[in-house]
């Protein structure tokens, strides 16, 4: 189930207004830019995890590769194999048994052992790199649409996150770019993420607040200028 939540933007509604008029510049336009800023901000604030951070505490070592076909290979260009120490092993079979759902379900079962927890270990390891920048990488959905219109520029914000795959719950996120429709303009945009509450929430929170100030650094310059020139 998709986690659903509200922010007050009474504020920056009021700021963009404001700021659009000042600047006489076209509201939609403006809208859908502030929107594609936001989300890129969204993604830089998300907090995230080294992957190589991740991969010393599972104690995960790559040694080898693998082909295509599965056998052992040194090539560099193939994906690393990761091998474990026992306590990596451990760390997996208790996830397996008492975590499950925090697995991807090709993972889940009962504890292994041998060959087979050789090949799921490797899988696990991979799969807990992946998902190091993982609520992040559920705004770039939403920030491709804004791309279409010519929004959203790759930042360093966006660099290093990937698209997620749709059959992923950070796959499915959108957006409703802005459009005139009467005097009732608004830029929709969501990240799907199952469980984006915890982290996503602030870094969304933090992302419209700099925007706003954004603005407001703008809007105050001018008054202050228009101030000066009356005196």
């Amino acid at each position: 189930m998709a986690s659903v939540f509200k922010l007050d933007s009474t504020r920056f509604n009021d700021t963009i207004d404001k700021y659009v008029q000042m600047r006489n510049v076209d509201f939609v336009a403006e809208c859908n830019k502030r929107a594609a800023n936001i989300i890129m901000k969204a993604i830089g604030e998300t907090k995230k995890t080294n992957p190589l951070r991740v991969q010393r505490e599972l104690q995960a070592r790559a040694e080898s590769a693998l082909t295509k076909t599965g056998k052992i290979s040194k090539r560099k260009k193939f994906k690393a194999f990761y091998k474990g120490a026992p306590v990596g092993y451990r760390i997996f079979n208790w996830r397996r048994k008492h975590r499950p759902a925090s697995l991807p379900p090709a993972l889940r079962g009962k504890p292994l052992g041998g060959k087979a927890m050789g090949l799921q270990y490797n899988a696990f390891v991979k799969a807990a790199k992946a998902s190091c920048n993982y609520v992040a990488s559920g705004w770039m959905p939403a920030l491709r649409y804004y791309k279409a219109l010519g929004f959203g520029r790759s930042t360093k914000e966006t660099k290093g996150i990937r698209t997620p795959s749709q059959k992923t719950s950070a796959g499915k996120g959108y957006a409703i770019p802005a459009k005139r429709v009467g005097d009732y303009i608004r830029s929709i945009f969501a990240n799907t993420v199952k469980g984006i509450e915890k982290i996503g929430i602030p870094a969304l929170k933090k992302a419209i607040a700099m925007e706003e100030l954004d603005m407001k650094v703008y809007i105050e310059r001018k008054e202050q200028e228009r101030l000066n020139k009356l005196r």
